[in-house]
């Protein structure tokens, strides 16, 4: 899942140019990084343990990977974008909560989650 989140996040980078260098660099480097952090956690004899793991380091890159794209937004603020451009990324990020929920995260990591997306739309 994670993988084909990056890749989406890839595509829509070079579908929408106008976007700038942020979303595929920024999507490509958060699919990626949890991927490879889930697949360690996987391999860990604690799973309670590596859930609470997982949950701190995927909160630790969606507040840097939204940092770095309001910080790129603002510097160079992006050229309008087409219509169906925002609703496929708040389709990507409800089904990030659905992965999330499907992952077994706890309550207060997927509540975060929620918040700081919240914020960085808003």
């Amino acid at each position: 899942f994670l993988v084909t989140f990056a890749n989406v996040f890839l595509m829509l980078g070079i579908l929408y140019p106008a976007a700038g260098a942020a979303l595929p660099a920024s999507g490509t480097a958060w699919g990626l990084a949890m991927a490879a952090v889930r697949w360690r956690a996987d391999r860990m004899a604690d799973q309670q343990r590596a859930r609470v793991l997982f949950g701190r380091v995927l909160l630790a890159a969606v507040a840097a990977t939204w940092g770095g794209s309001l910080l790129i937004f603002n510097l160079s603020p992006p050229e309008a974008s087409p219509a169906a451009f925002m609703p496929t990324i708040a389709l990507l990020h409800g089904l990030v909560l659905i992965y999330l929920r499907h992952s077994a995260l706890t309550h207060a990591h997927r509540l975060c989650y929620i918040a700081i997306t919240a914020l960085g739309f808003g």
